[in-house]
């Protein structure tokens, strides 16, 4: 986005989920200015192929205020009620019940992204591909400290793989994702391995020095 836009995206991390409407919550008006008071704005429904739906809202600001730090959260309507308070983690202070984001305006500051949970980022989730192509799997695994990582086909006649290795049929290694994983979180990045798979036992082994 240009310098003084901003994008936010709510990712519920579920493939279904039933909100009648979400709203980004931002202290600041409509002109883009710091305020003391909320302001709402209506976030778009985003459906992507093989993936979860999110929500998105771009939010342009005064570029005065590049340096400065704003304030935002996301607001729900379903069946849990109206203006539902969509972020899940409180701030840090145990003095406070407050549940909002902050970040800094900057010359193209990167997306706000809040995930409700991380069912879509870790562990197997199914991946589309091109129209003819058979689905994908990703494995997707938080290994902090992690220097490699692999995964790792387990022979399934014996469905149980060692710690020397006895049981595995072949191990593949994944890939570090250097990607944000989330404001409320601190992680080294993802380890991802994209294949095609079908009735195969599967492991990952974590390999740390």
């Amino acid at each position: 986005m240009a310098s003084g836009s901003v994008t936010f995206e709510y990712h519920p991390g579920l493939a279904e989920f039933h909100f009648d409407a979400v709203r980004l919550c931002g202290k600041w008006d409509d002109q883009g200015n710091l305020s003391a008071d909320w302001s709402f704005t209506a976030m778009q429904r985003v459906s992507e192929s093989g993936q979860p739906s999110y929500w998105r809202a771009d939010v342009s600001f005064a570029d005065r205020f590049c340096g400065m730090t704003f304030v935002w959260g996301v607001q729900t309507d379903g069946p849990a009620g109206m203006s539902v308070r969509g972020i899940a983690a409180e701030v840090d202070d145990v003095a406070s019940a407050d549940s909002s984001i902050a970040f800094t305006l900057q010359d193209n500051t990167p997306p706000q992204r809040y995930f409700l949970t991380w069912c879509a980022r870790l562990g197997v989730n199914r991946v589309g591909r091109e129209v003819g192509a058979p689905d994908a799997v990703s494995f997707n695994v938080w290994a902090l400290n992690a220097q490699k990582v692999s995964l790792v086909l387990a022979d399934k006649s014996i469905g149980y793989v060692a710690d020397d290795g006895t049981g595995t049929t072949h191990t593949f290694e994944m890939s570090k994702q250097s990607d944000d994983l989330e404001h409320h979180y601190i992680c080294a990045g993802t380890f991802r391995l994209v294949r095609s798979c079908s009735g195969l036992q599967l492991h990952v082994s974590c390999h740390q020095g």
